[in-house]
């Protein structure tokens, strides 16, 4: 049986997915084949969006217990999904996604009760990017993302850390990331991009001019030796078994996509 969906939850998909089209150019009457959209990144946004909006709106079971999200999903639903989105010459709206989605990653939609809670932001390779001709494709090679989140996660510390720390390196200790101004963010960026500055200007207005730019806190030195020092890193994998150094990470971010930059040194391990 196909598992259930909460109806509030579709609706909160809802606005993710129109938030995304708007955000790419695609008017309600657009058609598939004038869609400025790749399909990988679309695919990838209404899977993250669904694993999302199924944390944030848990099924409520007796006595109130939440019942979590099945199992993560089995291979082969991004092809599946893509095969279902409507045909070139069909207009390509919030209701044909949500459509193609069901289709290719089987639910239904139920009226029952859920609760409403803080959900991890949804993560996907975001594969279409363009960027100038300064920064090589190679320098953010699986380093660009898209992101699902409720709507001002960028305003509220908390949950600007914990979407910033899903999309860089991992850390087995709670990280915590400030704004940089562009000056700070160029002076990091050139230090990660070994001194190309015509590269470290383009990744801070990466995304146009909503770019904004955050680095980890205390990674910063002092007088020459700024952005030296790096933040303390640290992972260790399920057997125990660690490595840890120090880091730079940059990040830059529209709300919809975040790009990062980072270096690793001074790396031990047990």
């Amino acid at each position: 049986m196909p598992p259930r969906v909460p109806a509030v939850a579709v609706a909160a998909l809802r606005c993710h997915v129109e938030r995304f089209l708007r955000a790419h150019g695609v008017a309600p009457d657009t058609l598939c084949e004038d869609a400025e959209v790749d399909v990988v990144d679309l695919v990838g946004m209404l899977l993250a969006g669904l694993r999302h909006v199924r944390a944030a709106y848990p099924w409520l079971g007796r006595d109130g217990a939440i019942v979590e999200p099945p199992e993560p999903e089995p291979p082969g639903l991004l092809p599946a999904v893509a095969r279902a989105l409507p045909a070139l010459d069909a207009p390509l709206t919030v209701d044909a996604c949500v459509e193609a989605l069901r289709r290719g990653c089987p639910f239904v939609i139920d009226e029952a009760q859920c609760g409403r809670r803080s959900a991890p932001p949804g993560v996907y390779p975001y594969m279409s990017l363009e960027t100038d001709d300064a920064l090589a494709r190679d320098d953010l090679v699986d380093r660009v993302f898209g992101v699902v989140a409720d709507d001002g996660w960028l305003a509220e510390p908390a949950r600007r850390d914990a979407v910033l720390a899903a999309v860089g390196p991992v850390n087995a200790e709670p990280i915590s990331f400030e704004a940089l101004d562009r000056e700070q963010a160029r002076a990091l960026a050139g230090h990660l991009l070994a001194g190309r500055l015509d590269a470290a200007a383009a990744f801070v207005r990466i995304f146009g001019a909503d770019t904004r730019c955050f680095g980890l806190r205390g990674q910063e030195g002092e007088g020459d030796d700024r952005f030296a020092r790096g933040h303390a890193w640290s992972c260790y994998d399920a057997d125990g078994y660690g490595s840890w150094g120090r880091t730079l990470v940059l990040v830059a971010t529209d709300g919809l996509r975040v790009a990062y930059l980072d270096a690793l040194w001074d790396i031990s391990s047990e």
